[in-house]
């Protein structure tokens, strides 16, 4: 009995240490690369006045310039009141979306793209992408289920920590004191 005990405290240890780990690579993990997500949903919405709401340097796309795939991406998001899934590689590689470096990795922008006379903000959200950036998305439910692990356990990990070296060192101490 006294083994299984050390195997159920060595396998909950175990569990709180990947837990810290896999939360702090979740927090710390900057922007996937688009190309790493699984799809990329597009929202777009009408811009009803254009005079001051942007600067003289915002480059705005016509619709004829779009590639014939993005046009239809376009016009499936235009037409829909819902975000609409795109493929990936389309999103990153058209006029649609534009590639910027934010919080060190690449990040999709929105752009703005006119058709018949009419403003068009076009916001990509990529989506089904990785929690850990370079690593493949597969691996999310993983660090999802490690990370959740955390945030319900964590005000105890201190305590049971604390626990856990008294009994450790009463043993050893009653040990010591015993056969010393």
């Amino acid at each position: 009995m006294h083994r299984y005990a050390s195997y159920a405290v060595v396998a909950v240890v175990l569990v709180a240490l990947l837990s810290v780990g896999a939360n702090a690579a979740v927090e710390r993990s900057g922007a996937p690369a688009p190309s790493t997500c699984g799809t990329v949903e597009l929202w777009v919405s009408n811009v009803d006045d254009e005079s001051d709401n942007f600067d003289g340097d915002v480059q705005i796309t016509p619709y004829e310039d779009l590639s014939t795939d993005a046009q239809a991406a376009f016009d499936r998001a235009r037409e829909s009141a819902d975000p609409v899934p795109v493929d990936t590689d389309l999103a990153v590689e058209s006029q649609l979306t534009n590639r910027t470096l934010l919080a060190g990795g690449p990040y999709l922008a929105a752009t703005l793209v006119r058709f018949e006379g009419s403003l068009y903000h076009v916001m990509p959200r990529p989506d089904d992408c990785p929690l850990v950036a370079g690593l493949p998305r597969q691996l999310n439910l993983g660090f999802a289920a490690l990370a959740a692990i955390y945030r319900v356990f964590s005000p105890l990990y201190l305590p049971a920590g604390v626990v856990l070296a008294v009994v450790v060192a009463y043993r050893r101490v009653d040990g010591w004191l015993r056969f010393g």
